[in-house]
């Protein structure tokens, strides 16, 4: 059986797959939760249905995006550096 590991916050930290006739311990804190069709850790649970979380990146910042720009220019500079320009 796909069982989800969830927290008692309702935190998917797992899935694991178990036998049917398995004793195995449940972790402290948790509960075992059938996921047979759908959980994945990081989704929530709610009682009834397992929650994916929007897990769509930031933006970067425009501050990201210049200390980028300055380790692409550092590797160039090494890179120069060791052929001797």
């Amino acid at each position: 059986m796909r069982m989800a590991i969830v927290n008692q916050d309702g935190f998917v930290e797992n899935v694991v797959i178990i036998g049917d006739d398995s004793d195995w311990p449940t972790p402290d804190g948790c509960y075992l939760v059938d996921a047979e069709t759908s959980g994945s850790p990081g989704d929530t649970w709610d009682g009834k249905t397992f929650i994916r979380p929007d897990r769509k990146d930031p933006e970067p910042t425009e501050l990201d995006l210049l200390k980028a720009e300055i380790e692409i220019l550092k590797t160039k500079i090494t890179a120069l550096e060791k052929r001797g320009n």
